[in-house]
């Protein structure tokens, strides 16, 4: 795979990422329950690192990572993310669960690339994190843990 190949791949990826992050900014607004808002926060930031680390990750490939805005991928996540969040953390975080399907397959479809070894390696751990937040935001929403609290 050559390098203005592997730099595309690489944008598209840091673009979901972008997105992410402002989904999930939003749904942080409406998530009220603190331990799910905690954990919710930690996998924004888990976004961000990808970010920073795809964007580095271009550059040395000698290419530039895309800007930081949000494009019509992103407003479409974004809009989901407010408008179900007007449920509360319920629906923030079914929200969220869309949009980490979204991410999950777009990772899982990227390990499968011929990527070189270290940038691969790299895209695993994502994928992972990805994973994580997945199986998180689909268990929350199975026990709807901020119902048990308020009764």
């Amino acid at each position: 795979m050559e390098n203005p190949e592997i730099i595309d791949k690489l944008s598209s990826l840091m673009k979901l990422d972008i997105d992410a992050v402002k989904a999930y900014e939003k749904a942080l607004d409406k998530i009220s329950e603190k331990d799910v808002h905690d954990e919710i926060a930690r996998y924004r930031d888990d976004h961000v690192r990808h970010i920073d680390t795809i964007s580095g990750t271009i550059k040395e490939l000698g290419g530039t990572p895309p800007e930081r805005t949000t494009d019509l991928r992103g407003l479409f996540l974004t809009g989901t993310s407010m408008l179900m969040g007007i449920t509360g953390t319920e629906g923030a975080l079914k929200a969220l669960e869309t949009g980490e399907k979204l991410t999950n397959k777009s990772y899982e479809d990227a390990t499968d690339q011929p990527f070189p070894k270290e940038i691969l390696n790299t895209l695993e751990l994502h994928f992972r994190d990805e994973q994580r937040h997945l199986r998180f935001i689909t268990h929350a929403l199975d026990i709807k843990v901020w119902e048990r609290r308020a009764a």
